[in-house]
């Protein structure tokens, strides 16, 4: 689960709706700030900060735009939901890890089983031939 875009866009509307009441709003709030520059944000929460905010969704275009998203990330962050997702991203690794080498070891396990039971033929093949072998000598010497 990863910060609500709705949410985002929910609290930039919040201060859009500041910045309008002031006229200093040009445009509508989808404009400034829409679905795509909270995706951005989203896909990116684990690396956002002052710096890469401004690569994300670009210049500021209203005042206090930036500062007002780095306080909710960063308030989404210290909570309770983005550490249990956190967990269970953890969770879902540890899990694919295991998997994996499960399915490694059982794989290896099927190979040296089909590798020891090539051994074993060609070992019966070997006894065969020399118990034939024994057989064919002592034939010989009984004639």
């Amino acid at each position: 689960m990863t910060i609500s875009t709705q949410y985002l866009v929910r609290c930039f509307k919040t201060l859009y709706d500041g910045e309008e009441a002031k006229g200093l709003a040009d445009y509508k709030p989808e404009v400034y700030f829409g679905i795509e520059l909270t995706r951005g944000i989203a896909q990116n929460l684990d690396c956002v900060d002052q710096e890469n905010i401004k690569k994300i969704i670009g210049g500021k275009l209203i005042e206090g735009e930036h500062s007002m998203l780095l306080n909710h990330i960063l308030s989404y962050r210290l909570g309770n939901v983005y550490e249990g997702f956190l967990q269970s991203q953890k969770e879902a690794e540890d899990n694919l890890i295991f998997n994996m080498n499960r399915l490694r070891a059982e794989k290896e396990a099927q190979e040296e089983s089909r590798l020891e039971g090539i051994r074993n033929r060609q070992e019966a093949v070997v006894a065969l031939q020399l118990q034939k072998s024994k057989q064919q000598q002592v034939a010989k010497e009984v004639k």
